[in-house]
């Protein structure tokens, strides 16, 4: 395959032509790829090299020797399943705050800054974000100090992380603060606004409308209470839950060969075994009562089943009478923005499974979006441009499981 897309190319380097030669060249270029081992397929112009490794627990992990990456390494970790709408309708927010927590120490690493002050020492960023479906963590520094960040980084996922009741309280009042900055956001209100389309409706599919952020009020003492548990257990046995070995995507980029990086991630997170099945996260912690931790572990578990239960193909599916009206499709949403702006945006709900990268469809999704977004000569763009209606046009797909 390698062999004929270069032969193309070079045809097209011999073609006359002028600056078509390099367009001609340009597209052959676009379609040629080459099998790395673990079955990555990468760009024959692509420098960097890939393999795929599969670590202790089942673990997917994917290392990426950059050349140009001598000075900076880079990890993220993806947890699927893990995601807003999979938090309990009683404490919503549950996997943002979980997310937050996290980051307050381990059994390895006990110190609440422990992390945060070794990025800032190797002058790095991290961060992390919850989404509908998965919560995703990363962090980059100087390349000398990648592997000791590294095994900080591990203990929040293989480890045992504090979830201590100590910086509970911080981290819900920084949840709260994060809601308040939301609010006056303009694209999160239109987002809210329309989650709200749906409200109560949150089976399957329409549980993307699920409250994600959280707040004092939705993660608090009295809202655990409420449900009939308490809010670190409930943080235990979400963790436990979702959490699972075969559920996470580590990706490790640094300039070191393959062979290097895949030692670093078998010592860190553990080499693979006969039982790839996965598992959950370590035990409960001793001084959690046994009976709170059930209580939570059955709440954590009904919402799991209503986010996994057959439904409709998306959330505005299968109304029926008495619903709210922006339930019947097509509806229009109108929102009062905070800043000065005027923006119209177009929402076509598809069946969820597209969103999947592994549905066979999902390529055709991309190629569609891509060319509603497109800004060249002919475009959708350039036509409204011309006529002086818009200033930028974007297009995307937004997954719900």
């Amino acid at each position: 395959h390698r062999s004929s897309c270069e032969a193309a190319a070079a045809i097209a380097d011999q073609s006359p032509g002028g600056r078509a030669q390099d367009s001609a060249r340009a597209v052959y270029m676009l379609h040629c790829t080459v099998d790395e081992r673990g079955g990555v397929e990468r760009s024959v112009e692509d420098r960097r090299r890939y393999r795929v490794i599969r670590l202790a627990g089942g673990v997917r992990a994917l290392a990426v020797c950059d050349p140009q990456a001598e000075h900076r390494a880079t990890a993220a970790m993806c947890v699927d399943g893990a995601g807003a709408r999979t938090a309990p309708v009683e404490l919503v927010g549950l996997a943002h705050y979980l997310e937050h927590m996290l980051f307050q120490g381990s059994q390895k690493y006990p110190g609440v800054s422990f992390y945060k002050k070794q990025i800032g020492l190797r002058a790095g960023r991290c961060n992390a974000s919850t989404a509908a479906e998965t919560t995703n963590y990363f962090f980059e520094v100087d390349a000398g100090g990648f592997e000791e960040v590294l095994d900080v980084f591990a203990q929040f996922f293989v480890g045992a992380p504090l979830l201590d009741k100590s910086a509970a309280e911080r981290e819900i009042e920084a949840v709260t603060n994060e809601d308040s900055r939301n609010r006056v956001n303009d694209d999160r209100r239109l987002r809210m606004a329309l989650q709200h389309s749906v409200s109560g409706r949150t089976t399957g599919s329409q549980s993307w409308s699920k409250f994600g952020t959280g707040n004092k009020s939705t993660l608090g003492a009295e809202a655990a209470a409420a449900a009939g548990v308490e809010v670190r257990p409930a943080l235990l046995a979400y963790r436990e839950r979702f959490y699972r070995t075969d559920a996470m995507t580590l990706v490790l980029i640094s300039s070191k060969p393959l062979d290097a990086t895949e030692q670093l991630a078998t010592r860190i997170f553990g080499a693979p075994t006969t039982d790839s099945t996965g598992g959950g996260a370590t035990a409960t912690p001793a001084d959690v009562d046994p009976a709170a931790f059930a209580a939570a572990a059955r709440l954590v578990q009904s919402a799991a089943e209503m986010a996994e239960a057959e439904g409709p193909p998306h959330p505005w599916a299968g109304c029926g009478a008495g619903e709210l009206v922006a339930s019947q499709l097509p509806f229009e949403l109108r929102v009062v923005p905070i800043k000065e702006r005027r923006t119209c945006r177009l929402a076509f709900p598809l069946p969820s499974r597209l969103s999947q990268h592994r549905d066979s469809r999902a390529p055709v999704l991309d190629y569609v979006t891509h060319l509603l977004a497109h800004e060249g000569e002919g475009s959708l763009y350039a036509c409204l441009q011309a006529e002086g209606l818009a200033t930028a046009v974007s297009a995307g797909a937004e997954g719900l499981r």
